[in-house]
């Protein structure tokens, strides 16, 4: 890339990888704004919808909001169904839902290691038990 060019695929890809950061950015910044806990959750089902075609439902006002603006965003980036469908499908699924899942792994963890008979049902978690048979 010394000449300043690139195959096109690629530049393309570089240019969406920027266009996901932006959302990225934006729906921290949104997180960061919103008054109630469960935003990601809310989001993940936003995009779900809106990528169904069905517009945002069942999503708190906020949610839908937020999909509606990187919905445009996405618009202003390129006019092709299939590539806006893409961009915001890799968004949900890169940053939306592992954001989404987030807390509750945390929570896991840290049962894990403060109170292992919970889940494991000894008192280590690297306390020796049989295996299940099939």
């Amino acid at each position: 890339m010394a000449s300043g060019k690139a195959p096109a695929w690629q530049v393309r890809e570089m240019q969406r990888q920027r266009v996901l950061e932006e959302m990225r950015e934006k729906a921290f910044a949104f997180e960061a704004d919103c008054d109630h806990t469960n935003f990601w959750f809310d989001l993940a089902i936003a995009l779900t919808w809106a990528l169904r075609g069905s517009g945002p439902q069942r999503a708190t006002t906020s949610a839908t909001a937020f999909v509606t603006s990187v919905w445009a965003m996405v618009a202003l980036f390129t006019n092709i169904e299939a590539e806006r469908l893409a961009i915001m499908s890799k968004f949900l699924t890169d940053c939306v839902v592992p954001a989404a899942v987030a807390p509750n792994l945390r929570a896991l963890m840290s049962i894990e290691v403060s109170d292992p008979r919970k889940i494991y049902g000894t008192d280590r978690a690297t306390d020796e038990v049989p295996l299940p048979r099939d």
